[in-house]
């Protein structure tokens, strides 16, 4: 924002709404939808895990013939996947946000979600 701030001439003031429909909505909008397009990677990631296209009846019903050490074992296998698909998942949300050319639009990304605008 401070970069599009310095480049304007005085002049340009008056324009400050197509300035902001041109130049920084569409910037917000971008941000907004990597970080949309993360959450839908995680939730594939993880239904993927769970939902095994179909397949979840015969493999739960399989899981529960197995020892007690070895269903421990598969259900410490799936929680251990899943926390480091989540782990991944907010690494590259903070690497969107952390970017020094987009702090000053997640911070109007947090104004106006904690504002409701």
């Amino acid at each position: 924002m401070q970069a599009i701030a310095k480049k304007l001439e005085p002049s340009e003031y008056d324009d400050i709404d197509l300035i902001i429909t041109k130049r920084i909505k569409p910037r917000l909008d971008d941000i907004k939808l990597k970080i949309k397009s993360l959450k839908g990677e995680l939730f594939r990631k993880l239904a993927s895990m769970f939902v095994l296209g179909g397949s979840a009846t015969p493999l739960l019903s399989s899981f529960l013939s197995l020892s007690i050490s070895a269903q421990l074992g598969g259900i410490a296998g799936l929680i251990g996947k899943t926390l480091i698909d989540i782990h991944a998942y907010k690494s590259e949300q903070n690497q969107i946000i952390n970017q020094s050319n987009n702090r000053g639009l997640v911070f109007l990304l947090d104004i106006e979600k904690r504002y409701r605008l």
